[in-house]
């Protein structure tokens, strides 16, 4: 009977500590050239060949959790970004916004909000 118990508890020990892979976005503006596109499969399926056109978009759409990373290409975005304390992980496990392969990313005529 001991043997079962261990049996289990390991098992359950070894499932219950799966880690979650984080996922990467990535956001186009079309001001370049680029391909984003502000739709449901830029968000199911993404890639850096799929991404959307707005960082809002994946920040409205997307579930974002901690180590999540939106990549964003090289332009100008016109938006209003609006983060939330949902939107940024946690302690040591945030969501990274970033430009992408170090491209200039400009935001202009927009305001950037973060909301306890």
């Amino acid at each position: 009977m001991k043997i079962k118990i261990v049996i289990l508890a390991s098992f359950l020990l070894l499932f219950s500590q799966t880690p979650v892979l984080a996922a990467d976005y990535y956001v186009d503006t079309a001001d370049l050239g680029g391909t984003g596109v502000d739709d449901n499969e830029c968000i199911s399926s993404p890639a850096l060949n799929n991404p959307c056109k707005t960082i809002m978009y994946v920040v409205n759409n997307a579930v974002l959790a901690g180590g999540d990373t939106v990549y964003i290409r090289g332009g100008t975005y016109t938006e209003d970004l609006n983060i939330t304390t949902a939107d940024k992980g946690s302690a040591g496990n945030y969501v990274t916004f970033k430009s992408y392969a170090n491209d200039d990313v400009i935001l202009t005529n927009g305001t950037v909000r973060y909301h306890q």
